[in-house]
């Protein structure tokens, strides 16, 4: 049972799931993209990212971590694009940063696994926010969307506050309620851990409770560093930006800095609580029914926090991953990774572990057909039965006319296994038919429910000629009050099919629970009764197995029987060779009894004494 979102989630670190790069399993022929061991997501604040190799460094990365989808902000690249198949990682980027003619800031991207781009339907910048918020479409068993977000800094003005806030609430709007929605963001938002006063929203977990380790000291001879422990070197997170802090959209440090508000107690207290870009974001999440992840996972600081103050002096968490809460029961643990990453930023990645079944868009549509069931009762027909038996005899020739090599491998004799399968069902498909479908053992209905149905489905046809004739007016240019009167015709038939769709499905709905409760009753009679048989019959026809226990094909005399036939020659074949006569003359018992009582009472022979146990050799 998946944990509630009022109640935090307790992960071990030897509980987590081990993600590794043969995750992906595609070699079905289906459209699923099955994983295996889920789906990681994950957003990271690149800080800077110009050029393709720098994001196939952070791909390769992210290969190795097992992200698959990672959003990413601070790309700082204008307009959009999407780079299909990085050259050393094969991961798509995918980009928007508004107008062509802007100063190269701010910015989003997406980072994509090449077998989940399989699954991408689509993407855009949101309009008037391009380079704050994208959204991606996802096919899948569960269809998804993701919007990567940057938000403005606590020390932003409130305007621009107001208008990405705008932007992301009409951007939720505009989405489905019934698809997987996902906010992989820097949010520059602290939103504390008073879960008691947004229940179900946050949990205990929001913020890192202590202050950050000292950091590391520069290894001798190397100046500014990369990488995993380089520059301010605590735990992973990179290099400081040369100007004393890190950057921003607007040219301010980002985050809790010395010119915008006071860093965070590292005892508790008001650090604990949301500042002004944290409030807005949960009320953006009350609005929109969704849940701050990250806060109801317990783990260390070192990876709850995702970002680090120039020179190591208090730490904080910005980024989150956002899920509508219908789909939270699917996420199954977030946490940061400070030393995934070599790229110099003053971020740490979050990463989220979900369970989502993505689809193939090149191969949505194509399923795999069920298993032909060929009749085979249609064999006692002669006719049926010549025909079928010329047509497996050409194309076994058919295919005996290509030689085949004295020593067949694995593979080879699997194909020609397949093709003379393939042949024979094609043949006995074309020649011998195909028994009916079983179907669910169907309860009776009332004539007024049957009806009922009649009538909904006379209904459905007028309704949809009534579309299809509305629809040729309006292609054939007819406006004005003749075109309002079919309309309204149109618009009652399908009020009228929708009022009959709703009570031919209670009558049947009644139907079948007095119909079940009849069924309930007669078994429960049967059994009482001690009539086993009856009542697992009664059982299987309301499961769906219509059979009764037969057999499927039975052969005798050259002719075959199928169903109750089957099984009644079965029982009496049975009969004949087990029930055989089992009498004994009784003369013969009593000199059976004579000659043992003459041979004496039999005893056994006795057992030999065990050997003695070796000695010590001399």
């Amino acid at each position: 049972m998946c944990p509630s979102a009022t109640q935090p989630r307790h992960h071990d670190n030897n509980s987590r799931l081990q993600f590794d790069n043969n995750n992906l399993d595609t070699q079905g022929t289906g459209s699923l993209l099955k994983l295996r061991k889920g789906l990681r997501v994950g957003t990271f604040n690149t800080r800077t990212c110009h050029s393709a190799a720098e994001a196939d460094e952070i791909a390769l990365d992210l290969k190795a971590a097992g992200v698959m989808v990672c959003g990413m902000q601070e790309l700082r690249r204008r307009g959009e694009g999407h780079d299909k198949g990085l050259p050393r990682s094969g991961y798509h980027l995918i980009w928007s940063g508004g107008a062509l003619d802007r100063r190269k800031e701010r910015g989003v991207g997406v980072l994509l696994h090449p077998e989940v781009a399989k699954a991408l339907t689509g993407y855009y910048g949101v309009e008037k926010a391009e380079d704050r918020l994208m959204v991606l479409h996802f096919a899948g068993a569960i269809q998804a969307s993701i919007v990567v977000a940057y938000a403005p800094t606590e020390v932003s003005d409130a305007p621009s506050k107001d208008a990405f806030y705008s932007a992301l609430d009409a951007t939720l709007d505009a989405l489905p309620r019934h698809r997987m929605i996902m906010i992989l963001g820097d949010m520059n938002a602290r939103v504390g851990r008073a879960k008691d006063s947004w229940p179900g929203i946050i949990g205990g977990y929001g913020s890192p409770k202590g202050p950050p380790p000292p950091p590391l000291p520069p290894m001798p001879g190397r100046g500014r560093q990369r990488g995993r422990g380089g520059g301010a070197g605590v735990l992973g997170h990179g290099t400081r930006s040369p100007r004393g802090g890190s950057s921003s959209d607007d040219g301010s440090s980002s985050g809790n800095s010395s010119q915008g508000e006071a860093p965070p107690p590292a005892g508790g207290g008001e650090g604990h609580m949301a500042n002004n870009n944290g409030l807005r974001l949960l009320r953006t999440c009350v609005d929109h029914d969704l849940v701050v992840t990250n806060t109801f996972f317990k783990h260390p600081d070192a990876h709850t926090a995702t970002w680090l103050s120039p020179g190591g002096r208090y730490w904080a968490t910005k980024d989150y991953i956002l899920v509508n809460r219908p789909f939270w029961p699917s996420v199954r643990d977030t946490r940061v990774m400070p030393n995934a990453l070599t790229h110099d930023s003053d971020h740490s990645m979050v990463v989220c572990d979900i369970r989502l079944r993505l689809t193939n868009t090149a191969l949505r549509g194509q399923r795999i057909p069920p298993q032909p069931r060929i009749c085979v009762a249609s064999l006692n027909d002669p006719t049926k039965l010549h025909a079928f038996q010329a047509a497996v005899r050409q194309a076994a020739a058919d295919r005996l006319r290509t030689p085949l090599p004295p020593q067949l491998t694995g593979a080879q004799a699997r194909e020609v296994t397949l093709a003379v399968a393939a042949a024979i069902t094609a043949a006995g498909i074309k020649h011998l038919g195909l028994e009916p479908r079983r179907r669910r053992g169907r309860l009776p209905l009332k004539e007024s429910t049957k009806q009922l149905c009649d009538d909904k489905r006379a209904a459905y046809h007028t309704w949809h000629a009534l579309k299809l004739h509305y629809e040729q007016q309006v292609m054939g240019g007819m406006e004005g009050a003749q075109l309002e009167v079919h309309l309204v015709a149109a618009t009652m038939a399908r009020e009228r099919y929708i009022d009959l769709k709703k009570l031919s499905r209670r009558a049947i709905d009644h139907d079948v629970e007095e119909g079940m409760e009849a069924k309930a009753e007669q078994a429960g009679n049967l059994v009482h009764d001690r009539n086993d048989r009856e009542a697992f019959r009664l059982v299987g026809e309301l499961s769906g197995n219509k059979s009764g226990g037969h057999l499927q094909a039975v052969s005798e005399g050259g002719r075959i029987f199928c169903g109750p036939e089957a099984t009644d020659k079965a029982k009496a074949h049975f009969e004949r060779v087990l029930n055989v006569n089992n009498d004994v003359d009784p003369a013969a018992l009593r000199g059976i009894a004579g000659m043992l009582a003459a041979s004496g009472p039999s005893r056994p022979p006795p057992c030999p004494p065990p050997p003695p146990p070796p000695g010590p050799s001399p």
